[in-house]
């Protein structure tokens, strides 16, 4: 490891033009986003990004207008209400975001600080690598390498939140290094790596293992020369320092995940295990390229995101390069991170090719291994190959929090960009390797990576419903809805929430709230006459139910018109995601006769009587 006793130089003057080639290239290589800042989002109409264009919208709300606490509102999941430190996405970061959405709007804030990410994830490398190396060039190609990385570009669909997190992970991989090598100024470097460290968790707790555990292994690796009370000391202190930046955060999240779920937050092992690394996806080409993805992805059918994890050929060729040449010591942590990385994405039994790997085994190894209640049914006479995330989700306290553990790809992309920065550096310091080979090297990863123009390219307004809103806008105050079908209309219906301002029992959690939980058997299908009772409990007036013309859609209509306990109110010929029509009824209370006409969405005049209605309630 370089041994330098002032720690990383980071100089203006020099790293200022590969700051701004970051910025050019992340701008050119997601053109369409840039041409289309504040009507366009990357993804399908029905991805989780409308899910963070509530949150920055709610946050710009609660604190720039309604002047009052942006982490709990009733508005969504109504009557309950959300505690919004309980979302996968960081309150805290939206809360900050919102104060650029009061200038430009939630679309356009979210879509420059996506990019943003980017510029940050990729500088950090290229700040790593010429840590070790002093080589401007080799360090921006190992920058481009982690940037143009599906497990990162995959996000661009809606997963900021992961983004976030997976910038810091090159500081705090940098600042823990400098910390071993700057004696005289160890505090400080560890003081940084611990907030690096903190701000990569704040992100998306999945961070806490997903960038802690292989962190740890770098560390362990790189300070292996250091006294062993040095060692232990430099851990607690960045342990310690992290601890304190979470510390308020995590409260927050304990006590909203506390109200939201009564304690069962856990995912089960056999949905869980669906999500490993599958390790062969590792080699196979990028499976999200605008050019041959689809082809791909017909060769090598995806399952999820757990199948977007190609490596790059380039990337990994230079990765090596640098195992074999560059020296031992800068070499193993990453290796070491590169490898705890690898294991916990493969989760907790071995996959290939999408499938989980079954061996033959002798009826008493089955029968002890069905003794062992796992949650995960082989096929008879065969047992799963078991993986050390198998221990981690049963002993370790949160572990069963996580649910993709592909995800721990992210930290090994920062292993495989930084080695091979590695071997560039190898390539044009030892065998004077023209510069212009090595930009061509990064031209070629960069290509690799190619995602724009995107499969999936989404105009906000294609989930407005304009007069759908408008209708909704003229009901009072305090008027609660709910959406159909439910769930798949939940992160919209959000979205749509803040358009109209009305409550909505919709809402969007990667586990489903106790208080809906209790009565998902009544609403969760429609029609179900039993859903009426718990809807009048609940003071819900309207049922709104999206759909098509199609015939499968109006059959199920019929049967919603047919529930005693509704009126259908209105019809409009506009729809989001993929439907194309929006029906409204009124919930009815006991002895109520509908005997209300149909309204004309053309006709303000007849909202009157459901306004009337509404505010008799």
């Amino acid at each position: 490891m370089r041994n330098d006793s002032v720690g990383p130089r980071v100089t203006v003057r020099i790293h200022l033009p590969a700051l701004l080639s970051y910025v050019v290239t992340v701008a050119v290589l997601n053109w369409p986003v840039l041409f289309h800042l504040n009507s366009h989002v990357v993804g399908r109409p029905f991805d989780d990004v409308f899910e963070g264009l509530w949150q920055i919208e709610w946050m710009k709300s609660a604190l720039f207008e309604r002047h009052i606490s942006p982490l709990y509102t009733s508005a969504v999941f109504y009557p309950h209400g959300w505690y919004i430190a309980s979302s996968a996405y960081p309150a805290w970061y939206s809360a900050l975001f919102s104060i650029l959405a009061y200038g430009f709007g939630a679309v356009a804030t979210y879509n420059a600080i996506q990019l943003s990410t980017f510029v940050v994830s990729g500088f950090g490398v290229y700040l790593l690598v010429y840590y070790l190396t002093r080589n401007r060039l080799a360090s921006f190609l190992a920058g481009c390498v982690y940037i143009s990385a599906p497990v990162l570009t995959l996000r661009l669909g809606g997963h900021l939140n992961l983004l976030l997190g997976a910038q810091w992970l090159p500081y705090a991989a940098l600042f823990t290094l400098a910390t071993l090598d700057a004696p005289s100024s160890r505090k400080r470097w560890a003081l940084l790596a611990g907030f690096a460290l903190g701000l990569a968790i704040l992100g998306s707790w999945y961070f806490l293992f997903v960038a802690t555990v292989p962190l740890m292994g770098l560390f362990l690796v790189a300070a292996r020369h250091q006294p062993c009370q040095q060692r232990l000391m430099i851990g607690i202190l960045i342990g310690l320092v992290c601890a304190v930046v979470i510390s308020p955060f995590a409260y927050l999240t304990l006590q909203a995940r506390a109200a939201m779920f009564k304690g069962d937050a856990h995912f089960d092992l056999a949905d869980a295990d669906t999500y490993s690394l599958s390790l062969d996806r590792l080699f196979v080409p990028n499976p999200i390229h605008a050019l041959w993805g689809r082809a791909v992805r017909q060769a090598f059918p995806i399952r999820g995101e757990q199948d977007v994890v190609s490596a790059g050929i380039i990337a990994t060729i230079l990765a090596l390069l640098g195992i074999l040449k560059m020296p031992a010591a800068r070499v193993r942590p990453f290796m070491a991170m590169a490898a705890i990385s690898l294991i916990l994405a493969m989760g907790t039994t071995l996959h290939w090719n999408g499938q989980r790997v079954e061996i033959p085994a002798p009826a008493a190894v089955e029968h002890f291994y069905r003794g062992l209640h796992l949650s995960i049914v082989p096929s008879k006479g065969h047992i799963p190959i078991p993986l050390p995330g198998l221990l981690l989700y049963r002993f370790v306290p949160l572990y069963d929090a996580m649910r993709v553990w592909a995800r721990f790809d992210i930290p090994l992309m920062v292993s495989i960009a930084v080695l091979a920065g590695l071997g560039s550096a190898y390539l044009r310091q030892e065998r004077r390797l023209p510069d212009r080979l090595i930009l061509l090297l990064g031209g070629l990863v960069l290509f690799e990576g190619l995602v724009a123009p995107y499969a999936d390219f989404t105009p906000v307004a294609a989930n407005a419903r304009p007069r759908v809103t408008q209708w909704l806008r003229n009901l009072p105050e305090g008027t609660a809805i709910i959406e159909y079908p439910w769930p798949a209309v939940n992160k919209v219906a959000m979205y749509s929430q803040s358009l109209h301002g009305r409550s909505i029992v919709n809402g969007h959690l990667v586990h489903t709230p106790a208080f809906l939980k209790a009565v998902e058997a009544q609403l969760g299908v429609w029609p179900n006459p039993e859903a009426i009772p718990v809807l009048r409990e609940w003071h819900v007036e309207y049922v709104l139910v999206s759909g098509t013309s199609q015939e499968e859609f109006q059959a199920v209509l019929s049967g919603i018109r047919a529930l005693a306990g509704l009126c259908h109110v209105i019809l409009f010929d506009e729809g989001f995601m993929l439907f194309t029509e929006t029906h409204v009824f009124r919930v009815l209370q006991p002895g109520e006769d509908c005997g209300q006409p149909e309204l004309n969405p053309q006709a303000p005049q007849s909202l009157s009587p459901a306004q009337r209605l509404a505010n008799e309630h």
